[in-house]
């Protein structure tokens, strides 16, 4: 079984292999750096479909946390992820930030307060994402949130 960052690398391989410019993002998904054109767009969807049929992922993936889960992921954010971000000069606000029974009550509903640590490291730029992604993921190893 794969981790998702460990499938993350493969897409990304597959991709650059057809011809696009994809690589594996530090903390999940995958950038084309430059880009990619509209013209190319059908293009990259019938790529995608071709590397993910090669390289499936884990459908435990495709599920909802369960409440054990979502506690260790807001555990994690509120322990580790924030304090690590800060340390590296990125500030997170906790002004949303819900207790930890809310969060696990209300994440994935329409009463959830919408407190996403994550937002301050998904926008910043690629290089400073590789500088502290090694020391501070956005989300904890997946043997630790999936068991794998």
């Amino acid at each position: 079984m794969r981790s998702s960052q460990e499938q993350n690398e493969l897409l990304a391989g597959c991709l650059r292999e057809i011809g696009f410019p994809a690589h594996a993002e530090p903390g999940g998904g995958i950038r084309y750096d430059p880009g990619v054109p509209e013209a190319q767009s059908d293009a990259l969807d019938d790529a995608n479909y071709a590397c993910e049929s090669q390289y499936p992922l884990d459908p435990q993936y495709f599920t909802d946390l369960d409440e054990e889960q979502d506690g260790l992921l807001y555990d994690y954010w509120d322990q580790y992820f924030v304090p690590c971000m800060e340390a590296h000069g990125h500030s997170i606000s906790r002004e949303k930030q819900p207790s930890r029974e809310s969060f696990v009550a209300t994440i994935g509903t329409a009463e959830y307060a919408g407190w996403w640590p994550t937002e301050t490291f998904d926008v910043l730029p690629f290089d400073e994402k590789e500088a502290v992604g090694d020391a501070c993921p956005p989300y904890p190893p997946d043997e630790h949130l999936y068991g794998v």
